[in-house]
This record gives C-alpha cells, structure tokens and sequence, in this order.
C-alpha cells in the first residue's frame, strides 16, 4: 500500500468550472501560472479535480472535526474536508499512467530531491502541492490528451521542469 503526503490533488472533472474562476481557466504568463488564489481556492480547486467525496473528514485517535459545531470555524472545517481515499486512488492512477514516461519521471525525480529524497512518489505529491499543481495539471492534460506526442518541449513541461530544477 502506497502511503504519500498529505495534498488534496487534481483530476479533470466537468464540475470544475463552477469553482474556479473563468479567467483562471486561460493560459496565464509564465511568471504566474495558478489556477487559486489563496489556500481555500486551492483546496477547492483540488477537492473538484479528485472528485472528492465532501462528506468526509481526516481523522485520527486523537483529532476528530465535527462540522456541526458551531464552535468549529469554517477555515477548520475547510482543512480537515479532507478524502484520504479519492487522493490515494487519484495518485495512483497519474502514477501508473505516467511511471514510464522519462518526462515524468524526471519531473517526479527532480520534485523528489526538494525534499531530500529520490522517491518519484514523493516527487508527484511535491509536484501536487500549492506552489506546482498549477504548471503539473496542464502538464498532466496535455499529456493525457496526446501521449504518443508528449515531450519535453510541452510549454507547461518546460516551464515546470525549469521551475524545479532552478531551486
């Protein structure tokens, strides 16, 4: 059983218009790529494209969050909202689809090595976080539309991968 870090990830749904703004949607300059501006945004953005169940919460023996307390905020409730299944069958599935591809094997190796580890696993969840989902979701879809045709000269590829790799 693959265990990853904890990201709420992304996978194309056609509920995804209602949550992310029409001009996110665009191809946005190089500088600044993102899809949400803020961390709820990004959650949402996440929480849509793995087609999470909303009903669910991260648990654990010791934290427990009920949305129906009042006593509760909203942000609270907003980071605990939180399908540990959908991610895990979500990252398994880009991982099986992408595995053998030596693109992204060198994106999910050179996102492994910012946390000082080789694992491409750890890689994809970097690559899933805040500050990269934006650049890998295009990246993922153009894949995923055309893989015999995918390559390292991909814009969203080379932007990510440069991005990476200058750290």
């Amino acid at each position: 059983m693959r265990r990853y870090i904890n990201p709420l990830i992304c996978h194309k749904s056609k509920s995804l218009r209602k949550h992310i703004k029409p001009t996110h949607l665009a191809i946005l300059s190089s500088r600044r790529q993102t899809m949400y501006d803020s961390d709820q945004e990004y959650r949402a953005f996440l929480r849509t494209i793995i087609q999470m169940d909303p009903t669910k919460f991260y648990e654990t023996e010791d934290i427990k969050c009920d949305p129906t307390d009042p006593k509760v905020s909203a942000e609270t409730i907003d980071e605990y909202n939180y399908d540990a299944d959908a991610v895990k069958t979500y990252l398994d599935q880009v991982y099986a689809a992408t595995q053998s591809r030596p693109e992204f094997r060198r994106l999910y190796t050179a996102a492994a090595a910012l946390m000082f580890s080789e694992n491409p696993e750890i890689g994809l969840a970097v690559l899933m976080s805040y500050d990269y989902l934006a650049h890998f979701y295009h990246c993922y879809q153009n894949y995923l539309k055309t893989p015999t045709a995918f390559s390292e000269t991909d814009e969203f590829y080379s932007r990510l991968i440069e991005r990476i790799e200058s750290k």
